[in-house]
């Protein structure tokens, strides 16, 4: 963590009124942000590659920008979701030859039009991390805020964590506070999506104060991972559903981010992760299941991000 934000911590429970952080309060705030800024755990993900791999991903990153400064999906349309993952991929990279475009399009698109949803979520976090002290945050804060009140919303798969993400950007920590308390995300969710779990866990485990971390069989590979054993394959990585065969990346970097935030031992599941997430790797970018051979900036991400919650620890 930053010192930047180690002191803003530490400035916000001496200086909001009403609130009275006591010392496992603090801690708990700290691991918010910590899950926050899982750009810490890409930078450990970026760890784990050669430098030749690094130079072929930042060149790969370099060439997915589009002329607006955006980044595209895979049907070559810029995309603010897209946008997103690019921009976190080319901070962990150090690609500073990026910024300056996509400054200017975010700059443009914050008050082009009236962001809603997932769009909303991205803008915030975007606009907040390019410029700290623009005016437009405060609008991005009301806006999150608003659908953070919203209990039937909040129900709805992962948005109560792209929400905190978003309130931590924005840095309301208060509002990351107030929303963690009306949240019920004691359960992981029967039949749900492995990313749904994982976005769940998270959200209970800062709720709990970190008391309700993860338990599992040390000596069982898919037992060790507690909640997420179902999803588990012996072959390596994470499956979407329980009833699905093959495992894909966006279930691994999920299940894997949270594992790791609740410090979980991962040394029986490492060997099989590193070989699934090895074998989606295409010259410079992640593809998203073993046949898949495409590449595009979200699943690179995921890519970088699953490596890192395995490094985080060497």
């Amino acid at each position: 963590m930053k010192f930047s934000e180690r002191f803003s911590i530490s400035m916000f429970s001496l200086s909001v009124p009403g609130f009275f952080f006591s010392r496992r309060k603090k801690i708990l705030l700290r691991k918010i942000i910590d899950a926050g800024s899982f750009r810490q755990v890409l930078r450990h993900g970026v760890g784990l590659l050669n430098q030749e791999s690094k130079e072929q991903v930042r060149n790969w990153i370099i060439s997915k920008q589009t002329r607006v400064g955006g980044f595209p999906d895979r049907a070559g349309n810029c995309d603010l979701y897209y946008t997103l993952f690019g921009f976190f991929l080319a901070e962990a990279l150090e690609v500073d030859s990026v910024f300056p475009l996509l400054r200017d399009y975010i700059r443009k698109t914050a008050t082009e039009k009236d962001h809603q949803g997932i769009d909303l979520f991205c803008m915030a976090i975007l606009n907040a991390s390019l410029f700290p002290v623009h005016a437009e945050n405060k609008r991005f804060t009301d806006a999150t805020r608003k659908i953070s009140g919203d209990k039937e919303f909040l129900q709805n798969s992962y948005t109560p964590f792209l929400v905190i993400l978003s309130l931590l950007s924005l840095r309301d920590y208060r509002g990351v506070i107030r929303l963690l308390k009306v949240l019920d995300a004691s359960g992981p969710g029967i039949g749900k999506p492995c990313t749904v779990v994982a976005a769940r866990q998270v959200v209970a485990y800062l709720g709990s104060g970190g008391n309700c971390g993860i338990t599992g069989n040390a000596r069982d590979a898919a037992a060790s991972t507690g909640p997420f054993s179902p999803y588990y394959r012996e072959n390596g990585g994470f499956a979407a559903l329980k009833e699905t065969r093959e495992p894909d990346l966006l279930s691994t970097a999920a299940a894997l981010f949270a594992l790791r935030l609740m410090n979980s031992d991962l040394r029986l599941i490492r060997p099989g992760c590193l070989e699934f997430i090895n074998c989606l790797y295409h010259d410079g970018g992640f593809g998203a299941v073993r046949s898949d051979t495409e590449t595009d900036v979200e699943y690179t991400f995921y890519g970088l991000l699953a490596l890192g919650a395995m490094n985080a620890y060497d």
